[in-house]
């Protein structure tokens, strides 16, 4: 798919690889919106063509301020998370889904004509991963969608889900972005629905989410993005498990593919130096330990 991109000229500098601008929410806004983030939406007005006045439509917002998604003092990590809820207009009797599009120009409060970040950089997105809470009041049905493209315009990877419903605690997701065409990414779009296509939005409905990178590691654990390495990144018997650090207690890991599947795992800790992946189809695959993955492929 070939995407048109309308890019400011405001735009002076460029995202790095690893990162979410604004992914924590942190950046607030004096209105209380979110900055870099927000979703396209005017109230409707009727005019009535015989005295030329004009009557916007009421709307009822499910957060606290007049928007479709703003900052919220929920948070997983930090001071603030970013509320994603439903509107409902009174005048038409239709429910309005909320969402939440990163985009670049910060003096704006809505992406405009420029949604989505330009990227640089040689790291590898691998996953998308956040904390989110979804509350729904009907059988709503929210989605994220991650799309990169390459040089071309051409829609490069993605990382999509539909979001289950929780119960008021944060919960963690990390997504694969599965790539299907060759290039280099230049341009990244990000999206929250509360609507998924085909699905009907209810008033009430909301959704939280916090800590929004473009990797599976989102905090500090005992294991650090640098505990191990992985060797040969071509694989066709054993892969090689270089450890960075010490540790003396047993690690699970897991290793999954591009759809997210655990193809096989086990446990291992700093003596075990290899794990055979020799029954593993061709394919590019993940091997996990705790939120922390390394990239490989398993050829024949």
């Amino acid at each position: 798919m070939k995407k048109t991109l309308f890019i400011s000229a405001l735009i002076t500098q460029t995202l790095g690889f690893g990162q979410i601008l604004n992914g924590n929410f942190e950046d607030i806004k004096p209105n209380f919106l979110v900055n870099h983030w927000g979703i396209n939406f005017s109230v409707p007005v009727s005019i009535n063509t015989e005295t030329g006045e004009s009557t916007s439509d009421n709307i009822l917002y499910g957060n606290c301020i007049a928007s479709l998604c703003n900052a919220t003092t929920e948070a997983a990590e930090g001071n603030y998370g970013l509320e994603i809820a439903n509107a409902f207009n009174t005048n038409q009797k239709t429910v309005i889904p909320g969402g939440a599009h990163l985009f670049w120009d910060s003096t704006q409060d809505s992406p405009g004509w420029n949604p989505g970040v330009p990227l640089v950089g040689n790291e590898s997105i691998d996953f998308l991963s956040f904390h989110y809470k979804f509350l729904p009041f009907g059988a709503d049905v929210a989605e994220v969608k991650l799309t990169i493209l390459n040089q071309d315009g051409v829609e490069m990877g993605i990382a999509q889900l539909d979001l289950p419903p929780t119960d008021a605690n944060f919960h963690f997701v990390s997504i694969p972005v599965i790539f299907t065409e060759p290039g280099s990414p230049v341009h990244l779009y990000l999206d929250f629905n509360l609507a998924k296509e085909g699905s009907t939005p209810t008033f009430g409905t909301r959704m939280v989410i916090d800590d929004v990178r473009t990797g599976s590691l989102l905090q500090s654990t005992t294991f650090s993005n640098q505990a191990f390495a992985v060797s040969p990144t071509l694989v066709q018997e054993e892969i090689n498990i270089h450890w960075t650090t010490n540790t003396h207690t047993t690690q699970p890991f897991q290793i999954i593919n591009q759809s997210g599947q655990i193809c096989q795992s086990g446990e291992l800790n700093s003596n075990q130096r290899t794990v055979n992946v020799s029954v593993l189809s061709s394919g590019i695959y993940f091997f996990k330990i705790e939120n922390t993955t390394r990239k490989f492929v398993k050829v024949e």
